[in-house]
């Protein structure tokens, strides 16, 4: 059980909120928001209408539930971006779980406890259920990570206040000091500027970068977890970012690191060394891995 509100984002694929909602049924949150983008062709727009009325129909506990159905697409960008905050307009900290991003029950406990200890710590934005680090890797419980990955994560209000969907101050910001508190290795200041500078220009459509950003001009952090606790259920030819069922993520061992081992607030140290770890092995990894996975895909 916990007393976590949570934000459930669906689109049209039952297959996949339903296994989000099995985890949700366990665990029951109180209030449960749920919201959708309308489809971006008529025959997808059919299968977001099926879905909603099938997610409604699966909750099966006691709980309030309030819905944001858009009747137009707004797409990944403006669609998910535009659920978090309405979201956080709400409540002053939640879950925000997609529709293929199964997490384990465990993962509530998780962020519950953290969400309570660090409400008022304003060097953290985000508490993340992955950790994208190279198997084998050996990582503390919980630790601070300039990186927020998104399969799964808990906020709050005071935080996400800080998002900016639309960039439009974005080459002022890039100019700004944290630029080289945040991003002090130079092939990483160029990726992330790479990548925001495509999102602004409308060449990616990705709702979490902004958000990434907004944590990094404020000098905030993300703490996650030393075990990934979130599993994403969508990979293959249906999904939108994640069609490659190859990618090393979609390949991530499932465990919660266990409660007795989760460092006090005092204690969380941030680790540049598992940053540029997750870097080389996710963001940029070097060119004969890139070799090989592509060879791998085509397989």
């Amino acid at each position: 059980m916990t007393n976590l509100p949570v934000l459930l984002i669906i689109y049209d694929r039952f297959d996949t909120t339903a296994q989000v909602l099995e985890v949700l049924k366990q665990v029951q949150p109180p209030r449960l928001y749920i919201a959708s983008d309308a489809g971006h062709t008529p025959d997808v727009h059919q299968k977001v209408l099926a879905c909603r009325n099938d997610t409604e129909q699966a909750i099966d506990w006691i709980c309030e539930i309030k819905t944001r159905y858009l009747t137009v697409n707004e797409g990944p960008r403006f669609g998910v971006g535009g659920a978090i905050t309405w979201f956080f307009e709400q409540e002053e900290r939640g879950v925000v779980l997609e529709h293929d991003c199964v997490p384990l029950p465990e993962f509530f406990t998780f962020c519950e406890h953290y969400l309570e200890v660090l409400k008022d710590d304003l060097r953290i934005f985000h508490l993340g259920g992955n950790n994208y680090l190279p198997q084998g890797t050996v990582a503390p419980a919980a630790y601070l990570s300039r990186y927020n990955h998104i399969w799964g994560f808990a906020s709050w209000a005071r935080a996400w206040k800080n998002y900016d969907v639309h960039l439009n101050q974005l080459e002022q910001w890039l100019e700004e000091d944290w630029v080289s508190e945040m991003l002090p290795d130079r092939e990483e200041r160029a990726y992330w500027f790479k990548r925001l500078r495509q999102l602004k220009a409308g060449e990616v459509r990705s709702w979490d970068y902004p958000w990434t950003l907004a944590m990094w001009r404020n000098r905030a952090m993300a703490l996650l977890p030393g075990t990934n606790m979130v599993r994403n259920v969508g990979f293959g030819e249906q999904s939108l970012h994640s069609q490659d069922s190859s990618h090393p993520l979609n390949h991530l061992k499932i465990s919660a690191p266990p409660q007795a081992a989760w460092p006090k607030p005092e204690a969380l140290t941030y680790r540049a060394d598992l940053d540029h770890a997750v870097f080389r092995h996710i963001y940029r990894p070097p060119l004969w891995l890139r070799a090989i996975r592509k060879w791998r895909a085509r397989s």
